[in-house]
């Protein structure tokens, strides 16, 4: 199975029994009232953790079964690729978790920075990583993604690098200003790391020492400033296609 077809979902493991799997919900509400499926019209479904189904619409109601036909499991990428980005002012990180999320990376670290958003209130931060969450599935099945995403709580920026960065052979760059290797030379120096972690500042910079903090090499962007939603997209996208992630 080479591409799937037809609507793309992605439901928990328990979702799936002795061939079939069953949508409800907001699923089982697009496919009859928005999609207007019938009986027997392809439908592929993932399970978020690599599984992934090709399967038709065996039965209609306020829960759509799904009977399974092909199945492969889609192996983790090599390497897997993670962003840490510093918190930037009201919901700019929606749209970088979406964005992230369709093209690919298999993790989204929010952190604190001296000069970025200060850490929220633990209500407003679990309020904020239910939202990522919600956003990234959307995305994952827009991009009929077989892997949801990793959406870690928000860390300090030491915090989040030493958790992206422990239990795993990883290499990676931090985006900063001052910097002057490019993105292309510090992928170049990949020993075969089996994670690659992207550091992204806020809009007023990281310090020096959140560089070192990092503990990876800092690269540069080129000489236009952008904003830090507008790197995060750039330099992963840069560091996918010089991986070979992009082919």
């Amino acid at each position: 199975m080479t591409r799937t077809h037809g609507p793309h979902f992605i439901v928990p493991p328990a979702a799936f029994d002795d061939g079939t799997v069953a949508l409800v919900g907001d699923d089982a509400h697009h496919l009859v009232r928005v999609l207007r499926v019938g009986t027997g019209d392809p439908v592929s479904v993932a399970d978020g953790v690599g599984g992934l189904w090709q399967g038709r619409v065996a039965e209609l109601g306020h829960t759509v079964v799904v009977g399974l036909e092909e199945h492969v499991e889609v192996p983790r990428a090599d390497p897997e690729v993670h962003v840490i980005h510093a918190l930037p002012k009201g919901r700019k990180l929606d749209d970088v978790v979406r964005r992230l999320t369709e093209l690919g990376v298999e993790g989204i670290w929010p952190a604190t920075t001296s000069r970025g958003e200060p850490e929220p209130k633990a209500e407003s931060a679990d309020r904020a990583l239910g939202r990522w969450r919600v956003i990234a599935h959307a995305a994952a099945k827009e991009s009929r993604r077989a892997w949801l995403p990793q959406l870690a709580p928000v860390a300090s920026w030491a915090d989040a690098f030493g958790d992206a960065l422990a239990g795993a052979a990883a290499e990676g760059f931090v985006c900063w200003e001052e910097a002057t290797t490019p993105i292309a030379e510090a992928v170049a120096a990949r020993n075969g790391a089996t994670r690659f972690v992207i550091g992204i500042g806020p809009e007023g910079g990281l310090s020096r020492s959140e560089v070192a903090d990092a503990g990876l090499p800092a690269v540069t962007l080129g000489s236009t400033v952008l904003r830090s939603e507008t790197v995060a997209i750039v330099a992963a996208s840069a560091a996918m296609a010089l991986l070979g992630r992009l082919r």
